[in-house]
């Protein structure tokens, strides 16, 4: 006759003063470790079992869509009392836009400009456009300050912003006019 052991104690992860962020749509791993309690095994439970693979094991991952928190509650065959924990999972911020500005705003035909972006945070592409519909990215400009022209015709230009957050974040369009002949 053996007597069963204690009562198990939870560890890993699920921690209730862990939070992660996480971008829409990731996949994560969950994971609950178990010790003490008697060798019998462990029922799982994770609640919600909303976005999980499963919800009665250790591990299982979850795709997040929106904030969350996840509950797992194992019990001891043994002991038979239940423990729980908590992982909060939240989403993360888009990236940081920042402000596009010009610099002349107005050009004679033939002219140039600076085209600038303040306050981004992320990995900048600039886009130009002939009517501000129609965009297309701007050979090498990855720089928060770019020269443009010599310019026949006036142009919109935008900063696609991405890598601090999720997602894109996509700034202010500013115009470089070129004043008529």
């Amino acid at each position: 006759f053996t007597t069963p052991g204690t009562p198990p104690v939870l560890t890993g992860q699920q921690a209730s003063s862990n939070l992660y962020v996480v971008c829409p749509g990731t996949t994560v791993q969950l994971n609950v470790t178990v010790a003490g309690g008697c060798s019998g095994g462990y029922i799982y439970s994770w609640a919600p079992a909303s976005g999980l693979s499963s919800t009665t094991i250790a591990n299982p991952t979850a795709l997040i869509n929106s904030a969350i928190t996840y509950t797992c509650t194992v019990t001891d065959i043994c002991v038979g009392a239940p423990v729980s924990d908590t992982v909060g999972i939240t989403i993360g911020a888009p990236p940081v836009a920042g402000t596009a500005s010009v610099t002349p705003a107005t050009i004679c035909a033939g002219g140039s400009a600076q085209v600038i972006l303040n306050g981004q945070q992320g990995t900048i592409v600039w886009q130009q456009s002939p009517d501000g519909i129609n965009w297309f990215n701007v050979p090498g400009g990855t720089n928060d300050t770019i020269n443009v022209g010599p310019l026949g015709s006036s142009l919109y230009y935008q900063a696609v912003v991405s890598g601090t957050g999720c997602g894109t974040s996509t700034s202010n369009i500013t115009v470089v006019t070129v004043a008529p002949a």
